[in-house]
């Protein structure tokens, strides 16, 4: 074999080493560009709700797929201190939350995007009713076994508070029942 043979030979090698090794690099940019998307539209989804199994665990990874992003990673930082501070107003938190998805936005290079477009959002008036109702629900539940405990300590089962209790809680689950059969 000729030199111009071994040239080409090592020429077919090296390109595909290199296209190999681009593809992966390429490949890990487009999935940390996803993670970061999908934690960021999580976010901003459930921004209407200040509490959601979802939006907890999205929190819990921002400094996980914004690792090296200081800006994100100072923004969580300032919104988990307000969270933890029991002198934050309703307003503080929402600050914090949309200055973090500014942030985040920054990041992902949406770059005319401000804390000012997720101010507002979209929330459907039966859904609003519904969270409601899961609330109120949530502490008839409550109330009722509260209630259960305290006559479990004086063993007197005949009250009539508890079946008052009992009875807006089967009312609320019947309507709520009613309105599922209706979507």
């Amino acid at each position: 074999m000729e030199l111009k043979d071994w040239i080409s030979i090592i020429a077919v090698i090296v390109s595909a080493v290199i296209a190999v090794a681009l593809t992966k690099t390429l490949d890990a940019k487009t999935k940390k560009r996803n993670d970061k998307m999908g934690l960021f539209q999580t976010l901003v989804t459930t921004g209407f709700a200040l509490v959601t199994n979802e939006k907890v665990k999205a929190l819990n990874l921002v400094e996980v797929v914004f690792y090296k992003c200081d800006g994100v990673i100072n923004a969580y930082r300032a919104y988990r201190s307000i969270l933890r501070d029991s002198k934050s107003t309703g307003t503080d938190i929402r600050d914090g939350y949309l200055k973090l998805l500014e942030e985040m936005a920054k990041n992902l290079s949406y770059k005319n995007i401000s804390w000012d477009n997720f101010r507002e959002y979209y929330l459907p008036d039966s859904m609003s009713a519904d969270i409601e109702n899961e609330k109120k629900f949530k502490d008839l539940q409550l109330k009722s076994l509260q209630y259960y405990a305290t006559l479990v300590d004086r063993e007197d089962y005949s009250d009539l508070e508890h079946r008052k209790l009992q009875l807006e809680l089967t009312k609320m689950q019947i309507a709520d029942l009613k309105q599922k059969n209706k979507a």
